[in-house]
Parts: C-alpha cells; sequence; structure tokens
C-alpha cells in the first residue's frame, strides 16, 4: 500500500474534519473532537500532515506549540479502513523524523483516555512516558492521562 505522508494546506481542511468526526466523536467520553477553529489554526501553522493514499486523505497528526514552551500531540487519527495498516506508524515516524531535526526540541507531551490503551501503546513505543493522571480533564468523567517525550 503506497502511503505518503505531507504537510497539510488549506485544501485538505474538509478532508481532515471529516476525519477528526469519525475519529473524535462529539459527546464521547473518551475522544474529544477539535475545539472550534484548532485544525485551522494547525494547518496555518503547518503543524498538521496527512497520510495519503490513492483514494485520499486515510489519516493525520496535529501538533501545537503550547506557550512556546512544549509541544502538545493535539490528534492522531486514522479512518476505520485503514487502522492497523500502519498509517498511524508513518504519521508517528515522521513526528519522530522532525523531532531529530529541531536543534532547541522542548519536549512533547500527548494526553489520552485511560482506556485508550492503542493510543497509549503507541506513545509508549515511541518512548514517551506515563507523566500524569488528569482527572476530570476534559469535564465530568472525562479523565486523562498525559505521556511526555523528552530527549
Amino acid at each position: 500500500m503506497d502511503i505518503s505522508i505531507r504537510t497539510a494546506s488549506d485544501i485538505d481542511l474538509a478532508a481532515i474534519k471529516k476525519l477528526d468526526k469519525e475519529c473524535f466523536p462529539a459527546g464521547s467520553i473518551d475522544f474529544e473532537p477539535a475545539a472550534h477553529g484548532e485544525i485551522e489554526r494547525g494547518i496555518s501553522a503547518k503543524s498538521v500532515w496527512v497520510a495519503e493514499t490513492i483514494e485520499g486523505i486515510v489519516g493525520f497528526l496535529q501538533l501545537e506549540l503550547e506557550l512556546g514552551i512544549r509541544w502538545e500531540l493535539l490528534a492522531i487519527g486514522v479512518t476505520e479502513d485503514y487502522r492497523s495498516k500502519g498509517v498511524g506508524t508513518r504519521l508517528m515516524n515522521r513526528l519522530i523524523e522532525e523531532i531529530a531535526k529541531a536543534k532547541d526540541f522542548p519536549g512533547i507531551s500527548a494526553v489520552t483516555s485511560p482506556t485508550n490503551t492503542p493510543m497509549q501503546d503507541m506513545l509508549k513505543r515511541y518512548s514517551f512516558l506515563e507523566a500524569e493522571f488528569l482527572l476530570d480533564y476534559y469535564g465530568p468523567k472525562k479523565d486523562r492521562i498525559r505521556f511526555d517525550l523528552d530527549r
């Protein structure tokens, strides 16, 4: 399967929003969709990458620089038909490549649900360490775990 990873552009916005809706359904305790304007800001900052096949965009990864101090992995989503086919791995590999190029890497954090074991396992494979349990992070009963990666 031929998958390319590239920086997202404005023409990808609708496809990324659709994928965000699929991967992070509104009202879920375990998944939080992008906040209003978040994807647009990420595309403008060139901090969103897409995984693309001949069928179109099948995955995305979004980062955000928090207070100019630390990167946050906001989202990594893969359409259902392409899960367990290496798309998430390709996106994470791109992230690690970019980190390796950074001269002043400030560290990166990711927040995920305590029940999202596939995401937790992926983060651990890339040397992220469990750092903190965040009670009611996104509201009542929406607990999260923060993972950190530092050099």
